[in-house]
């Protein structure tokens, strides 16, 4: 256990999934409320992101590498920075190993947010677009998403690749002994939810969580192909058809 967490008001929390699953719009929807503060993506491999603040420096940078538990210890003690009474980060499933299988287990105390889309297709195209846009997030609707053209082939072993990545974690969560909230991109936006989420955390329950963040793709997971005969075709055949539709 990190000895300096003991002095902290409440325990620190982690937002734990994939790329593109929802993780950021949480993120966001938590840092919203007064007594709750989600650093960023702190193990980010090109960078210390840090709530939107990128440390780019290669010295800093090599600094956190080789030793996680200082550079945890100065984060989430909060730093310069105001001192919520709840402080906490994201974890994506490409950042550094050795935080989720020993810092975050040796640490039971700490709360962990697990998200996940289950609509594989629509995260899928989703990481392909922002590849398009080089744009990660937005806080205005493109009134014309970019299309993808891929091979439908390819598109389901991403896909697949995502739902057994997404499987692999889960299961590895579960038996970590840290509190465990899963929660599904589609209900995100929904009240319950982020009142369930505050509560999970400790924190007093807001009228409504805030986010600037907008949707970025066509909401019609199909219309986000230029192929689209060849992937409702493929993917109807492979009885996954369900993808295709409305997300949201």
């Amino acid at each position: 256990m990190l000895p300096f967490l003991r002095s902290i008001a409440a325990p620190p929390f982690v937002i734990v999934g994939q790329e593109r699953s929802g993780t950021t719009f949480i993120q966001t929807l938590l840092s919203s409320h007064d007594d709750i503060h989600c650093r960023g993506e702190l193990f980010d491999t090109w960078q210390i992101d840090d709530n939107g603040q990128k440390i780019t420096d290669q010295a800093a940078v090599f600094s956190r590498e080789t030793d996680p538990d200082t550079f945890l210890q100065a984060m989430l003690a909060g730093m310069s920075r105001p001192h919520p009474k709840i402080l906490g980060f994201k974890f994506l499933t490409h950042h550094a190993p050795d935080v989720l299988t020993r810092i975050i287990p040796a640490n039971p105390h700490w709360r962990i947010i697990y998200v996940t889309r289950g609509n594989k297709l629509a995260q899928f195209a989703s990481k392909q677009q922002v590849a398009k846009t080089g744009q990660w997030t937005s806080d205005s609707v493109n009134a014309a998403p970019p299309q993808i053209d891929v091979d439908p082939r390819w598109a389901l072993s991403q896909c697949n690749r995502l739902k057994l990545e997404d499987d692999l974690l889960a299961a590895f969560l579960e038996n970590l002994p840290n509190p465990l909230m899963k929660l599904d991109y589609v209900n995100l936006g929904k009240a319950a939810t982020q009142g369930d989420v505050t509560a999970f955390l400790g924190a007093q329950t807001k009228s409504a969580l805030t986010t600037s963040l907008k949707k970025q793709g066509q909401n019609r997971v199909i219309d986000r192909f230029a192929n689209t005969q060849a992937m409702k075709a493929y993917f109807d055949g492979c009885g996954r058809g369900d993808w295709l539709g409305e997300e949201l």
